[in-house]
């Protein structure tokens, strides 16, 4: 199960590559003529002009746009797995390197407040919060009323009940 979890990331990550792709660089590589105007880039293709920023195309007469694996599609005429390939060229199912994982954050937790009034009033009062679903999620420590400013403090919590988010709204 790990080396299909870990195959299936693989993938996932060689379509993100291939669709970050800089499709001005890709075309100049193919020999494509481009004119530059300011960030964009236009390209005079058989289908007419195509602006072209970063990794992103806009066809003004057809109204259609994308990324860079929907531009090889198109202008190309290569289906999915093959406009993957063109745009990562020869290092498709080589090595992937593995995402940098993101730094967490300390989550500064506001302390709770000893009641809950002002919260309850808020969310039952003025966004009428029914009173049984205000208290399933006070019970399980999703919401509460921060001491110091008595903002409504929402929890966000994974599977094992760790705290990952905070949001407060006065």
């Amino acid at each position: 199960e790990q080396e299909v979890a870990q195959e299936a990331e693989a993938i996932d990550q060689e379509k993100e590559q291939a669709n970050n792709v800089d499709i001005a660089s890709f075309l100049m590589a193919k020999g494509e003529k481009l004119k530059r105007s300011g960030q964009e880039y236009s390209w005079e293709s058989p289908f007419g002009k195509i602006s072209i920023r970063g990794n992103q195309w806009y066809s003004q007469y057809e109204r259609i746009g994308g990324g860079a694996t929907k531009f090889v599609q198109k202008f190309y005429g290569m289906n999915y797995p093959d406009a993957i390939r063109a745009l990562l060229g020869s290092g498709v199912g080589t090595e992937v390197l593995p995402k940098a994982k993101k730094e967490e954050k300390e989550i500064k937790i506001p302390e709770k407040n000893n009641d809950m009034k002002r919260v309850y009033a808020y969310l039952l009062g003025e966004r009428c919060i029914n009173r049984e679903i205000l208290n399933e999620f006070v019970k399980r420590g999703l919401i509460y009323e921060d001491k110091r400013y008595h903002n409504v403090v929402f929890v966000g919590k994974d599977k094992e009940g760790t705290i990952k988010h905070i949001q407060k709204r006065s």
